[in-house]
């Protein structure tokens, strides 16, 4: 598939990983949509929709770089859709994508979500939702890596 390991001890990956244009995950931590959960619930006058989202939506090629710098990766890119028609997709793409199948129309997606109810509520009370940087990606990963996530799901 044409995986290897190259002299640094990096692993290089021959990935192309589709993107949307602007899009990107809109990924929110639990702890901050409990607490816009319960602000909301004390403060929404009448119920209603109340979007929770990150206003900061982290790019694919975010998530491509920040899992290359941690795991020492090469060889990973995005890549518009039109790429895939000019080049087929590899054995090791089409795995990829085997796996993240669900996950791909999340990952393509470029909608907004209005936040102009839950605002006003969170913003007062202080409830922010964090940037999801590199640092709060390596805690995820290394909490992911340590505790065996996902390997009780195959057996």
């Amino acid at each position: 598939m044409g995986v290897r390991v190259e002299a640094d001890g990096s692993t290089y990956l021959p990935l192309r990983i589709e993107v949307a244009g602007q899009g990107g995950l809109n990924l929110v931590p639990v702890d901050y949509f409990t607490a816009a959960f319960l602000a909301i619930m004390e403060g929404a006058p009448g119920g209603g929709i109340f979007h929770i989202v990150n206003d900061r939506a982290k790019r694919i090629e975010d998530i491509i770089d920040y899992s290359c710098r941690l795991f020492r990766l090469t060889g990973i890119s995005a890549c518009a859709p039109e790429e895939f028609r000019e080049k087929p997709k590899n054995l090791l793409e089409a795995l990829y994508d085997h796996y993240v199948e669900a996950y791909g129309p999340y990952m393509r997606d470029t909608r907004v979500f209005d936040t102009t109810k839950s605002l006003p509520i969170l913003e007062p009370m202080g409830v922010v939702c964090p940037e999801f940087d590199y640092d709060i990606f390596t805690r995820c990963m290394t909490y992911a890596v340590e505790t065996d996530w996902g390997l009780r799901l195959s057996t």
